[in-house]
């Protein structure tokens, strides 16, 4: 039952970002979905009054970039209900159970993590309904 409490915070601090009530500035950090499910994230470039953002993927040329709808991106933050940036988080992968360090989050419930042992700029993306994360207690 705790644990459906915790979920259910969880949920409820993602869906008070809704994307209309979000300002997205030059320069902040968003996720966003690409083909056959891949996950990127990038930096905006640009933003134009159709609603479309510009975005410059980590990993590519400089001169690189994407073009997406505001529906289409999840913005970055440091914290969100009880998660934060360094927290320590554990999650499942495709070989097991695995820990890491949480890089970032954003508002459509995307986390970046960075998975313990693997070499780095090495990251995977979990929902935060997929995380288990490091407490000071336990009940």
């Amino acid at each position: 039952m705790k644990f459906f409490l915790v979920l259910i915070f969880l949920l409820g601090s993602f869906s008070s970002f809704a994307s209309d009530k979000i300002i997205i500035k030059k320069g902040i950090r968003v996720v966003y979905d690409g083909s056959l499910g891949t996950t990127y994230t990038g930096s905006v470039l640009e933003i134009f009054n159709n609603g479309k953002v510009r975005i410059s993927p980590d990993g590519f040329f400089s001169t690189s970039s994407v073009q997406l709808t505001k529906s289409e991106i999840g913005i970055g933050f440091r914290c969100s209900g009880n998660l934060c940036v360094g927290d320590r988080v554990s999650f499942k992968g495709n070989l097991g159970d695995y820990s890491g360090t949480v890089l970032e989050i954003f508002n459509n419930g995307k986390v970046s993590i960075s998975p313990d042992g693997f070499f780095s700029p090495s990251s995977v993306y979990r929902t935060v309904t997929e995380l288990g994360y490091e407490s000071n207690f336990y009940n």
